[in-house]
């Protein structure tokens, strides 16, 4: 399937499919303004039933060839970690990612592995806001930055990251 406006339309139409009023009429706005504009910027924080509407869009990323950054907002999803992962295990062209929220070491690590291991990620770079990492996850995180393409890492103590990955 070519990666273009009309797939990722379709892709959209078929994860609502089923029951259309599961998503707000705003947050069908927003999505149909994503595509059909090409707007490179998504802010979750925007979207009043994220969770129905997360599992949607980020099976439709990889169809959208303009989404180049998105943020995700602190929240209470359950599996968003198991859900990032699975994007970012596929080919999209998001360039950066801003994650706001605690992340245990095992969600940084479902997040920040398929980055590495992934080939054809276009991510470079990784914002984390309200997270309080210690010294094994900035290690996990050092490691990933030293073996990708990633070359903006932004976080409230990124001293600590920039002086570990010189080290």
């Amino acid at each position: 399937v070519l990666r273009s406006t009309r797939s990722a339309i379709s892709r959209f139409q078929m994860g609502s499919q089923g029951n259309p009023s599961i998503l707000l009429d705003e947050t069908i706005q927003i999505m149909n303004k994503l595509i059909q504009q090409g707007i490179p910027y998504l802010d979750l924080g925007r979207i009043n039933d994220l969770p129905e509407f997360l599992p949607i869009l980020f099976d439709c990323i990889p169809f959208i060839p303009t989404l180049k950054s998105i943020r995700i907002p602190p929240n209470n999803i359950q599996d968003l970690p198991e859900q990032i992962e699975n994007l970012l295990k596929g080919k999209t062209n998001l360039r950066s990612i801003n994650i706001n929220g605690k992340l245990t070491k095992a969600d940084l690590i479902k997040i920040l592995e398929p980055i590495k291991r992934n080939r054809d990620s276009h991510i470079r770079g990784l914002e984390f806001s309200v997270s309080d990492f210690h010294s094994e996850e900035l290690d996990t995180i050092a490691d990933v930055v030293s073996n990708t393409n990633i070359k903006i890492l932004i976080k409230f103590q990124i001293y600590k990251i920039y002086y570990r990955i010189k080290t």
